[in-house]
């Protein structure tokens, strides 16, 4: 399934589309449509493209599936604030019923934190602390976002571990 497109990373795009398939007896995929978008046109084209390019092992009949394409944030201890914000925005813009902690990256931000907690402190106690500072993380984020409005170059997750002390 695809990675990250350019376009859809510079665009701050994340998500996933769900897609019904058929594939014919030969193998090949044929009516390839989009049952729930991603509510991005460039996220929505690259998964009916992966999945309309897939072959699979020939059989005697149609058949259909239901895949779900994914498009997560990728080299998260590399992101810098600029991308993280546009993440964000595109999200909050696209998904405007949905709260930030459903975004994509604030899991993948609470992901960090638990495997950080994790390492220093044991899996257990690592999940029991970050489930225990939740609202510290959730204030931790929200102030990682206004500053890196001004500091678009500066590591998210190094600003976040600092406001987290």
């Amino acid at each position: 399934m695809p990675g990250f497109s350019e376009a859809g990373k510079a665009a701050g795009h994340t998500g996933s589309a769900l897609i019904e398939v058929s594939f014919q007896p030969d193998g090949a995929a044929e009516s390839v449509k989009i049952v729930e978008s991603s509510r991005s046109d460039l996220l929505d084209a690259e998964a009916l493209a992966a999945v309309g390019e897939a072959k699979i092992p020939a059989g005697s009949e149609v058949r259909r599936f239901l895949l779900t394409v994914q498009f997560n944030p990728t080299g998260i201890l590399e992101t810098k604030c600029d991308e993280f914000v546009r993440q964000l925005r595109w999200y909050e813009a696209a998904w405007p019923e949905r709260t930030r902690e459903d975004a994509p990256i604030y899991t993948a931000t609470v992901g960090f934190v638990v495997l950080a907690r994790s390492r220093a402190e044991g899996v257990r106690a690592g999940l029991e602390a970050a489930v225990g500072q939740g609202a510290k993380i959730r204030s931790a984020y929200d102030a990682t976002i206004e500053q890196c409005e001004s500091k678009p170059q500066q590591s998210y997750l190094q600003l976040l571990s600092r406001l987290m002390r």
